[in-house]
This record gives C-alpha cells, structure tokens and sequence, in this order.
C-alpha cells in the first residue's frame, strides 16, 4: 500500500510540474514578439534567446529529465565499453 501511495504521490508531482511548463510554455509563446524584440536590442540574439528559453521549460518535463539520464547511463556504458576495448587492445 505504501508503494502505490508513494507512485501516485509521484505521479501528482509529475502532473504538476508538466502543468507548470505548459503554463510557462504558453505564456512564453503569447509574448514572444516581445520577448524577441527586447533581446535583440540587449544582444542581437532575441530569437536564439527565445528557443534556449523554450528547450529550458521543455527540459524540465518529468519524462525529458528521465530521458536525459537514460542517454546519459547509455552513453556512459558505451564509453566503458570503449574503454575496455582500447585497454585489451593495448595489451
């Protein structure tokens, strides 16, 4: 019992932090004009700025950050792998 609480108190989390992005993502867009046009007058990267800002929000998503870390594991097993060989092969 405790661990079905303890997945559906994630799952409330997760629900909540996607609400959140979502929220920020569409106020985002509604002043995007805006937003670019005063980041170009600061560094002449307003629409460079926007995207950044946006892959930020989008980065945040529960599922995103999961997805990072599993690249992450991934790569980082891919490089040991490398590594391994490299050694053999140097023996």
């Amino acid at each position: 019992m405790l661990e079905s609480k303890a997945q559906l108190m994630a799952q409330t989390i997760n629900s909540g932090t996607i609400d959140q992005v979502k929220e920020q993502l569409a106020l985002l867009s509604q002043f995007k004009d805006s937003f670019v046009k005063v980041q170009n007058r600061i560094d002449g990267k307003g629409e460079d700025d926007f995207d950044q800002t946006a892959h930020d929000l989008l980065s945040e998503l529960p599922f995103m950050k999961k997805r990072h870390i599993l690249c992450a594991d991934t790569n980082s097993e891919i490089t040991n792998l490398n590594d391994s060989q490299t050694t053999k092969s140097n023996n």
